[in-house]
């Protein structure tokens, strides 16, 4: 669709798409990733919601989670204070560019690749995370 169409579609299942964002938060408090990934599974391959949908929602999803995840940790970090608190300000400083950059550039790709190489890009993406995932684990 081009700029300043409607997009129509329907959530398939919200008691199923709540249960995997569910899971999805817990995995992402576990092992800091996995919340994008099922919201983005549950959007793409379970409700063919279009791919720039799907990828615009799970950004703002993972970044309001991130961002409220991130504060309760500055709070704590910034009660105890030290040397904790300066190695969290030194993750943030790089990271915080990364997530406004990435988060621009993956919805810009979403209108350009089409949604079948989105859905298998995003399978791939899945099963690289969670064979990293294994490594670390057995490792």
């Amino acid at each position: 669709p081009r700029e300043g169409r409607p997009i129509c579609y329907t959530v398939c299942n919200r008691a199923e798409g709540l249960t995997i964002a569910g899971v999805g938060a817990l995995f992402m408090g576990m092992i800091s990733t996995g919340l994008g990934e099922l919201n983005g599974y549950f959007l793409l391959q379970r409700c063919r919601v279009p791919s720039r949908v799907a990828v615009a929602t799970s950004v703002f999803v993972v970044a309001v989670t991130a961002l409220v995840a991130a504060s309760g940790h500055m709070w704590r970090f910034a009660h105890a204070g030290g040397d904790g608190l300066r190695l969290v300000v030194g993750i943030a400083v790089f990271t915080v560019p990364g997530v406004v950059v990435g988060g621009q550039i993956g919805p810009a790709l979403s209108r350009r690749i089409p949604q079948r190489v989105m859905e298998r890009s995003m399978g791939v993406l899945f099963l690289t995370v969670a064979a990293l995932t294994l490594w670390e684990v057995v490792r």
